[in-house]
């Protein structure tokens, strides 16, 4: 494996905000949520999130069981649903977590379902992947209860890519088995299946498994209709075109030049139509993309031109993280060409940039580039000292995935025992009729 794309194959997102944000209808990422992915055009993994419901007409709204609190017309979950569907999540959940007392007293189990659903891609959108995970547990085991595989499946692919973000790899591939179980159940061209197969491949990608998240963008290629959804269908080719291109570089008898310029090409044309449209922050990312296979290819001027226009977009949309990511890079193309003070500069601003965002893994890729830089310069105390905080931040980074794991086991355990109590307590529920499909 080649050097960039090696270090890069190891980053699992750590990055609650990105994966969980949603580029729904032309949306792009929130400049406030950091990207530690070292191949920016991943910056798209999970923005096909959140607004499936969107695409298709809803079915009408259950009547308000006696005892809820009305707010104006609408049913409470057609009601929050709607505000998650404008992005308005904040809202959504405040709404769910209303009414969920009632449901909960009430034994309405499809209710809980929707709420917990929706708190989930509440959690999501706003980065926050630890709860993320508890709020989609919680919905899997409301959906025990009753029949509704769409929402079902679509949480299954929330969940996984939230378990991934806080590194439970592990339950991540499980929650991704419970969801295929659920497909047959689905129909033919279900935008949810290509939401699903969407999430499995950012998923698996996230966790290192690249020919498998290649085969799953594939997959939810072949459920979308490019005339009917042109911008998710967009983000998914631009997921597969930059898998397919990692891979490429990751050939162990050598990349094919011709084959790698040809997918550059595309996918700088996607790039352009980010840059037309003023998403800054996917121009940032889809810069780091760039510059990573221009220097895989030697092509450093390439690479610079690309890398600067990332950080000019960066600095526009005042988003430091990948400000961070971006001038690391920079500083290891100055190195390359012996612009030493240049680099250094660019290495200390990248490292104060990552430090705040905490943003390990691409902090640990700084360090070791500034040990390089050091060495180069024949600092070798500095060398030494960078080496030792790379190491350092690394297994930061190993004990945070093992605390993931153990997290995960917690709110399972937790899920558990409330599930049980609440059948003890108020017996098996019977289904409760249908409320509108999220």
């Amino acid at each position: 494996m080649l050097p960039a794309f090696a270090e890069a194959a190891s980053v699992v997102q750590q990055i609650p905000q990105e994966i969980t944000h949603a580029i729904e209808s032309d949306d792009e990422p929130s400049p406030t949520a950091p990207s530690n992915t070292s191949l920016a055009g991943f910056s798209y993994l999970v923005d096909v999130l959140s607004r499936a419901e969107g695409a298709r007409p809803q079915r009408r709204a259950a009547a308000r069981p006696p005892g809820e609190e009305a707010d104006g017309d609408e049913d409470p979950i057609a009601q929050a649903m709607s505000l998650a569907n404008e992005g308005r999540f904040s809202e959504s959940m405040a709404l769910c977590a209303r009414h969920r007392p009632h449901w909960l007293a009430t034994a309405n189990v499809e209710r809980l379902g929707q709420c917990d659903f929706l708190i989930l891609r509440g959690h999501q959108s706003s980065g926050r992947a630890r709860d993320a995970v508890e709020a989609g547990f919680r919905a899997l085991n409301w959906f025990e209860f009753f029949d509704q595989p769409p929402t079902r499946l679509y949480t299954c692919g929330l969940l996984a890519l939230a378990l991934a973000c806080v590194g439970d790899a592990p339950k991540a591939f499980e929650i991704l088995n419970v969801g295929k179980r659920l497909l047959p159940a689905m129909e033919a061209g279900s935008l949810y299946t290509a939401l699903f197969f969407s999430y499995s491949g950012s998923t698996l990608w996230a966790c290192g498994q690249l020919p498998e998240a290649a085969a799953a963008f594939e997959q939810s290629l072949q459920h979308l209709d490019s005339a009917k959804e042109p911008t998710r269908h967009r983000i998914v080719m631009q997921n597969l075109l930059s898998t397919r291109l990692q891979l490429a570089f990751e050939q162990p008898d050598g990349f094919d030049h011709a084959q790698v310029h040809e997918m550059l090409v595309t996918y700088r044309e996607y790039a352009e139509r980010d840059r037309a449209a003023g998403h800054l922050v996917s121009l940032a990312r889809n810069a780091q993309f760039i510059g990573d296979a221009y220097w895989q290819l030697g092509q450093l001027e390439d690479a610079r031109v690309a890398l600067l226009g990332g950080i000019q977009a960066a600095e526009a949309a005042k988003s430091g993280p990948d400000r961070g990511m971006l001038l690391w890079r920079l500083a290891r193309l100055d190195r390359l060409q012996n612009n030493h003070r240049s680099a250094s500069t660019a290495l200390a601003l990248s490292i104060e940039l990552l430090e705040q965002s905490q943003q390990l893994r691409e902090l640990a890729a700084a360090h070791l580039e500034a040990a390089a830089l050091h060495e180069a310069r024949l600092h070798w105390h500095a060398a030494v000292a960078s080496l030792r905080e790379h190491l350092r931040i690394r297994d930061r980074v190993q004990k945070s995935e093992v605390e993931a794991r153990m997290y995960s086991l917690r709110v399972q355990l937790d899920v558990a025992q409330e599930g049980a109590a609440f059948k003890e307590t108020l017996g098996h529920p019977r289904p409760m009729r249908n409320t509108p499909q999220s």
